[in-house]
């Protein structure tokens, strides 16, 4: 996405640990400046040392060189920076090698006025291998039903919503995600975001 704040990073874990969980062989690449899936996979590895995910990092520019560092692995997610307007071309570039695009959302005007458009750039090169997915959503709102009704007119949407947790920065602090969860009030997340990769 190129909105700021969608949860691209959080999504990317999840993901990751998610595909982990089913039995692939899993690495992750981070291109943002900020590093946040990166230092999550060194917490990660320092404490579950048979469940960490290898992160690469690399800028755009570099994507080649970090790419080159996951090779032999069956998944490799790959968490974009922020602002992504100012990187057109290696973004395009990504796209193209990419085996499938999420862009993550949330359910705010803002977002959808600008995550519409980026996706419909997208799908002109990936066609059907492009999906807009819901996050931090209150599935109880009349806001999910409208931003779905919204986005099914641009393109494909992942028929489940990540529901907004507020307890997920403790568990991203610990190098879990939210598959890593059973047991109390956030083990929903885990469906959801299980029902996502599944």
């Amino acid at each position: 996405s190129n909105k700021g704040g969608t949860g691209k990073t959080t999504t990317s874990i999840n993901l990751a640990v998610a595909a982990q969980a089913a039995g692939y062989d899993v690495a992750m690449v981070d291109l943002d400046d900020q590093r946040n899936l990166k230092k999550w996979a060194d917490r990660r590895a320092s404490k579950y040392h048979a469940y960490d995910i290898p992160c690469a990092t690399a800028s755009l520019a570099q994507f080649d060189f970090a790419l080159s560092q996951t090779r032999g692995r069956e998944v490799v997610i790959v968490d974009t920076p922020p602002g992504l307007n100012n990187n057109m071309s290696q973004i395009a570039e990504l796209i193209e090698v990419a085996d499938f695009v999420i862009v993550p959302t949330q359910c705010g005007i803002f977002d959808l006025e600008t995550v519409v458009p980026w996706s419909q750039a997208i799908q002109r090169s990936k066609a059907n291998k492009v999906s807009f997915l819901l996050n931090r959503v209150n599935t109880r709102s009349s806001e999910l039903r409208e931003a779905q009704s919204v986005l099914g007119r641009y393109g494909r949407l992942c028929a489940i919503p990540v529901r907004e947790l507020t307890a997920i920065q403790k568990y991203m602090k610990a190098g879990l995600s939210l598959t890593d969860i059973s047991g109390t009030k956030d083990a929903n997340g885990k469906r959801d975001i299980e029902d996502v990769w599944n």
